[in-house]
């Protein structure tokens, strides 16, 4: 994989769901809690850290499942308002490559008639791999 690839993959608050897979690799397995706006989060879990203010975390996290086929070093930096957010998730994957996925988060509404989660928008290499 050498540029971004255009995805179109949903993953609901409180379900386990893949990650788009890059280069035939194995597709990561994550759990994606119900935001929170607290922070709470599970043991084990990945907090995504505010974008603009580097020693603040937001209140959306993800917990990668075992066993993770070799994906490794996750990490997720972004942005959250009160009904939306965005956030870019990285993994090194079994290839010893890190990539990274743009995720749209959806928190807006009546979660009965809208869908509430994540929603993976592209997938690309890190820069300068």
């Amino acid at each position: 994989m050498d540029a971004a690839t255009t995805v179109r993959h949903k993953i609901p608050f409180k379900a386990v769901g893949n990650l788009p897979a890059p280069d035939d690799l194995p597709a990561p397995m994550i759990f994606v809690p119900m935001f929170h706006p607290f922070g709470r989060t599970e043991y084990g879990s990945v907090r995504v850290m505010d974008e603009d203010h580097s020693d603040r975390k937001t209140n959306y996290s993800f917990t990668p499942m075992n066993p993770q086929d070799g994906w490794t070093e996750w990490m997720a930096i972004g942005w959250e308002d009160c009904e939306i957010g965005r956030i870019t998730v990285s993994g090194r994957g079994p290839n010893k490559k890190t990539y990274l996925w743009d995720i749209f988060i959806a928190h807006d509404g009546d979660p009965h008639r809208e869908f509430w989660g994540w929603r993976v928008e592209k997938l690309r290499p890190a820069p300068g791999q």
